[in-house]
């Protein structure tokens, strides 16, 4: 079978991505190597907008957010292998997720995940749950204790990204200038990374006045990003490619294991597209990808 090493090198990229985020979790700090690119934007490390006392982890990535992509597109892989040791590595994974910070990463990996290890653990009852039970609650209470100041600390501060310049507002701001664009430029669309500077020409809301050219000032929503730069016809194409995937999976008749983690981290890759904005970079061809895998 010509996937069977696949599973096996989504393994190896997600343990070594696991370790390096967790040694820079522990030393607050990028380690300095050539692997992580954020060295480039950001050499002492990138932390929180509403907190700058939480250090976000990048692993070999330039953005936490773009390292947070990634993982729910490899943690689901980890599920195929089931022994211990994996077990350990998909605790870590988990937490490295955890320590990018990334909320929308939150509330659409862990519930995807969730699903899919009762996908495949279909007779999991309570006395399952049962077995070991005052090791399983001393493992709940301890990871409680130790991510529980961190976890506050970010849900603390969601309030403040629903205020006037927050995150969220900020997002909706470029959301609203992206939408002038596309108003202009429909058919054609504005051309490649050029949104920044035609949307600040054609200024709406003010917020690059305001918050100036940044990672932060790009349009956060992948599909709006593509309707811009290429316009409707573009993203109707690729919209009708993602589709055309669904469609293929679900007339499969026969799917093989690594057809539905692939499924799940599809599904994961697309949900949280409307959040962050990676058009034509690395991340983005984890679409294609998965879908190869899905329909092999």
């Amino acid at each position: 079978n010509e996937l069977t090493n696949f599973p096996y090198l989504f393994i190896s990229v997600a343990t070594f991505q696991s370790i390096l985020g967790i040694l820079q979790f522990l030393l607050k700090r990028n380690l300095g190597i050539i692997a992580e690119s954020s060295s480039f934007f950001y050499p002492f490390g990138f932390t929180a907008v509403e907190e700058e006392n939480l250090f976000r982890i990048t692993g070999g990535f330039g953005h936490p957010n773009m390292f947070a992509i990634v993982l729910i597109v490899l943690i689901p892989f980890v599920f195929l292998f089931k022994n211990k040791w994996v077990n350990t590595l998909k605790i870590i994974c988990l937490l490295v997720l955890f320590f990018t910070y990334s909320r929308a990463a939150w509330f659409i990996g862990f519930p995807l995940f969730f699903l899919l290890f009762l996908k495949f653990h279909p007779h999991f009852t309570r006395r399952v749950l049962l077995e070991k039970i005052w090791l399983k609650v001393a493992v709940f209470v301890l990871l409680i204790i130790f991510l529980w100041p961190s976890l506050s600390v970010r849900l603390q501060t969601i309030p403040q990204a629903f205020s006037e310049y927050g995150s969220f507002d900020v997002r909706v701001k470029l959301l609203q200038e992206g939408l002038n664009l596309i108003q202009q430029y429909p058919l054609t669309g504005i051309g490649i990374n050029r949104f920044q500077q035609v949307a600040a020409e054609n200024n709406v809301t003010e917020i690059f006045i305001r918050n100036g050219f940044s990672s932060a000032t790009k349009l956060h929503n992948l599909y709006a990003e593509m309707a811009v730069e290429i316009g409707l016809p573009g993203i109707f194409i690729f919209l009708l490619f993602l589709l055309s995937v669904f469609i293929k999976y679900f007339k499969k008749k026969k799917k093989e294991s690594i057809h539905i983690v692939a499924f799940y981290s599809f599904v994961g890759l697309i949900i949280i597209a409307g959040f962050h904005p990676f058009y034509l970079i690395s991340q983005f061809r984890l679409f294609f990808l998965l879908a190869a895998i899905i329909l092999a």
